[in-house]
């Protein structure tokens, strides 16, 4: 369940991340601010990934796996439903900050679930859901793009993606001991 879970969060990140400028041009975004779309991602991203770290010692690790893709599919439901370039800028922000607390949650989660002495292994197998994910999910998002000429419905099923993501967390055990 947790390679499952990380690999659908990050793939519904990467399905947004991959085209932002794209979809920031869609939007009608001028170059200055299409450009800023990929800033304000790692921004977001690296405030995501302090964030999560903090967050993962202070509450039950299945908990934060579960709110993390949610909050991503609220940001890429926006981003779809948008006409705004300025309102997908923002939403873009989110679903960047969502993707990186992702990427830091799930190594506490194979600490908590597998134990210290299990965990870099247990996170190097978890690991290759994001290398199947950064091979599929941009491809994917693009190949809608291309069938239906908007990103709508790309943004839709990453939103999909990222609630399996939420979905299989709450799969997991119950039993969030501290490591």
């Amino acid at each position: 369940m947790l390679w499952i879970g990380y690999g659908t969060g990050v793939a519904a990140g990467l399905m947004a991340i991959a085209h932002a400028v794209g979809i920031l041009r869609a939007l009608e975004a001028n170059q200055a601010l299409a450009v800023a779309g990929a800033v304000c991602i790692a921004i977001g991203n690296a405030l995501g990934g302090v964030l999560a770290g903090w967050l993962a010692d202070r509450m039950p690790i299945r908990r934060l796996l579960m709110a993390l893709p949610g909050l991503s599919t609220v940001a890429l439901l926006v981003l779809a439903g948008s006409g705004s370039a300025p309102v997908g800028l923002a939403a873009l922000t989110v679903v960047g900050f969502g993707y990186g607390a992702i990427i830091a949650a799930y190594p506490m989660a194979a600490a908590v679930y597998f134990g210290p002495s299990q965990a870099a292994r247990i996170y190097g197998r978890i690991f290759t859901a994001w290398g199947t994910a950064g091979l599929l999910a941009p491809w994917l998002a693009g190949l809608i793009f291309d069938s239906t000429g908007g990103y709508s419905l790309a943004l839709v099923s990453a939103a999909v993606v990222a609630l399996v993501s939420s979905a299989s967390s709450a799969m997991l055990s119950n039993d969030d001991l501290r490591v």
